[in-house]
């Protein structure tokens, strides 16, 4: 909880939708759906020979609408107003398609400063480490139980979570196998 919003933003998404960290850095305002508590997954973010940019997800399935939690859209509400206030008191503006997550210059957040930032999270936070693409795993492992129980003690999950996390992650399953 004592995150700043954005990246507090980030982890909450990350564990309620199992989104890539591209998946996650191209999201924009407009794949929110607030009234439906739903997030539209289309796009993501790629970062090669120095270039950073927006391409298709991974595979066609992941392509997706996931549902999330109220308490999630309440962040996502508070994140939106933090933003917005920003951009006001800052000469950078969002100037890039109305995005969630951009870097300080108002660009594209790129995929290795989510994993730059998760891993020195985990070790601040005494988390034993684990790759961030562990909490989209389909089947959760040992050790990604591990961080959600050491993530339930840092951050406040409410219980609508754990009910649209099972939800999604049953969903994820059925598409696997």
């Amino acid at each position: 909880e004592k995150e700043p919003i954005m990246w507090k933003t980030i982890i909450h998404l990350a564990l309620c939708t199992g989104c890539r960290c591209g998946e996650i850095a191209a999201l924009q305002w407009e794949d929110i759906l607030w009234k439906e508590c739903k997030i539209k997954i289309t796009k993501s973010v790629y970062q090669a020979n120095g270039e950073i940019g927006i391409k298709l997800p991974k595979t066609k399935s992941s392509i997706r609408t996931v549902s999330v939690p109220a308490y999630l859209m309440a962040l996502l509400k508070q994140y939106k107003a933090h933003q917005s206030s920003q951009i006001l008191c800052s000469s950078t503006k969002n100037s890039i398609n109305d995005m969630l997550f951009t870097n300080t210059k108002g660009y594209y957040l790129s995929p290795p400063i989510i994993y730059q930032w998760f891993t020195k999270f985990l070790k601040k936070n005494n988390i034993p480490h684990i790759k961030f693409h562990a909490l989209r795993q389909p089947k959760v492992k040992s050790k990604t139980k591990i961080l959600f129980s050491f993530l339930h003690k840092i951050l406040y999950f409410p219980s609508d979570f754990y009910t649209i996390i099972l939800k999604n992650i049953y969903s994820i399953n059925e598409k696997v196998n």
